[in-house]
Parts: C-alpha cells; structure tokens; sequence
C-alpha cells in the first residue's frame, strides 16, 4: 500500500486534518483511502522546520510497525471494538467522532434538500437511518436519554417530510437542531 497527497487548503482545514490523523494515530488505526492499517505503540518520528525567505517549512514524517490483526490477510479490527484510551475516562474512540461528523453532514444536507434546495431520495433517507442506528452503539448512558429523545425526533422530522407536511418538517428539524446542540454542549 502506498499513498501520496499534495494540495493546498486553509489553516483551519489542515488543523482537522492532522486532528483526524492525530485521533486515528491514538486508537492504533490508520484509515486512508487505501484502507484501514491496525499501527503498533512506538512511533518513530522526525520534525523539521526550516525558515525560508517569505515562508515557513513544516515537515513531519512518523514511521510505525504495522500489526496483522484477525487473521493473515491483513485485516484490522472496526473502530468500533476499539477500547478508549488508557488514563482517559470516558475518551470515546474515534469511530464515534468520525460517525458523529458524518451524521451531523448527511442531516445537514437531508435539511437542506428538504427545503428546497436540492432533491431528497430514498437513499439518503436511508443513509440518515444506518447512521443514527450505527452510532446508537456509541451512546453513553450519561446521555442516553436525550440521544432517545433526538431519535425520536429525527423520525418524526423523516415521516413528516414523507407526508409533505414542510411547516411541521421545518419545525422538528429546529429541535433537533436545539437538541444537538445543547447535548453537545453539556456533555461533549
């Protein structure tokens, strides 16, 4: 396996970026669009800057063994076995914040296409569905009951789009929108 990657992107976007492969180097699961690689505990690491004239050089290069686990084809382990991080209470793996964002995407567009602006099939109703009861298996039993209650409204929000009925859509779409928001706030 071997990937490369050039390109440019913001500030901002490179800081998520190397957050994503950051929290994927902590759980020992790399996951490109070559595929996920289990990593073993030491890294090995070189970081070099260099000041230039009219620009700053950053380059960081990590070498890590890479470990076969279930079974000789190379196969790794879901993100979703694995454990939270050692000394850290509660640290949710990184499957859960990856499926949180992909959730909070596919809404957001579902939201979005609902009112107007784009076309709503079948499909992505369906995607919205597997994603919210795929990442039921991530819900904490401190917020257990507000994910309930955020469910819930989701398919409220789903049928009533079905039925046509926009005003009520639009109005269940603000309070997941307000439920989210406020979960995230109190226990994020």
């Amino acid at each position: 396996m071997k990937l490369k990657k050039k390109g440019t992107c913001t500030r901002e976007e490179m800081a998520q970026y190397l957050a994503r492969l950051s929290g994927m180097v902590a759980e020992g699961v790399v996951d490109f669009e070559t595929g996920q690689e289990a990593i073993g505990d030491t890294v090995n690491f070189t970081l070099e800057v260099k000041r230039k004239k009219s620009s700053l050089e950053l380059e960081l290069s990590m070498k890590v063994s890479a470990t076969q686990e279930g079974g000789g084809n190379g196969a790794t382990r879901a993100y979703a076995d694995l454990p939270a991080k050692k000394g850290k209470k509660g640290a949710r793996p990184y499957r859960a914040k990856q499926l949180k964002k992909t959730l909070g995407a596919v809404w957001k567009d579902f939201k979005r296409a609902a009112n107007g602006t784009g076309v709503v099939d079948d499909g992505q109703i369906e995607k919205l569905k597997e994603l919210m009861e795929e990442y039921r298996s991530f819900v904490e039993d401190a917020w257990a009951r507000e994910w309930e209650e955020c469910d819930s409204v989701v398919a409220q929000a789903i049928d009533a789009y079905k039925r046509g009925a926009l005003e009520e859509f639009n109005r269940l779409a603000q309070e997941v929108d307000a439920l989210t928001k406020r979960c995230h706030k109190v226990y994020k």
